[in-house]
Formats: C-alpha cells, structure tokens, sequence
C-alpha cells in the first residue's frame, strides 16, 4: 500500500470524519493545519479533537484524542479532573488504552495513540473512525460537563 503525504493524510480527514459522525454531531467547524487535523464544537477552538502524529518513547504514533488548551490553567485541570471521574466508563466504551492526563503548558487531554509507521489510506479510515468513535463517546459527556460550569 503507498504511503500517503504526511499533508495528504491529515487533510483527508476532512472528507472523511463527518460522513462517520451522527447528524446530531456534524455542526463543528475545523482548526486543522497541514500538519494535524482538529475540529471543534462551539468557539473555544482550544478545546478541541485532534489527530497528530507524534513521537514518543516508542516511536512514531498516530495519536487521537480530546485536548484542553485553552489559556486558562485552571479551566483545563478542571475539565480533566471531571473527565477523570468517567475514566472507567470511557475505557470500557473506547477501550482500555485510553488515558487523561495533565500536559504543556496548563494543557490537559484524554487520548489513545496507535503505531505510525506509515501514513496509507487504510491508516487514514482508521483513524478517522477513532475519532468519531471518541467523539460519539466523549461530546455527549462534554456537553454535559459545560452545562453544569
């Protein structure tokens, strides 16, 4: 299978992801880049979806998550901590390789990452499908979340 440009495949995800989301989902907007896809609800694009492709102490990896970045420390290790309470009920939905965790700079996020040492088309439906898996999962419960804050 050929291997996808690194911008090929993050863009791409934008065709994909909103034919695998519900209708009640598709009222996003995009703060993607060449280099990393990210769609948000609402207007705080610092918190948002993301799909990046990073290194870590395994190497190369796809990583797929919910991240809280906005300026506001306190706001973030609030968002975290509330999602920490659901950690079991999220992992028995999404699996056990999910983890909440404090971040850089204030930053928090609830992520999975999978092995990435080729970016193809099959990679690509993949990771889009996690990532409206994640979001049907985890928007509901955000929503929940903001309604009490």
């Amino acid at each position: 299978m050929a291997e996808l440009k690194h911008t090929d495949f993050m863009n791409g995800l934008t065709k994909i992801v909103p034919d695998l989301l519900p209708k009640q989902l598709q009222d996003f907007k995009y703060g993607n880049t060449n280099w990393l896809f990210q769609m948000y609800y609402g207007r705080d694009k610092g918190i948002h979806y993301e799909i990046s492709r990073v290194w870590n102490k395994t190497g190369r990896v796809l990583e797929v998550g919910l991240h809280f970045e906005s300026c506001d420390r306190a706001r973030n290790q609030q968002l975290i901590e509330y999602f920490q309470r659901y950690i079991f009920e999220i992992r028995e939905t999404l699996g056990e390789q999910i983890v909440a965790e404090q971040w850089d700079r204030g930053w928090t996020k609830i992520y999975e990452v999978y092995p990435s040492e080729q970016l193809t088309s099959e990679h690509q439906q993949f990771a889009a499908q996690r990532l409206a898996t994640f979001i049907e999962t985890i928007q509901p419960l955000y929503k929940h979340i903001r309604a009490k804050a």
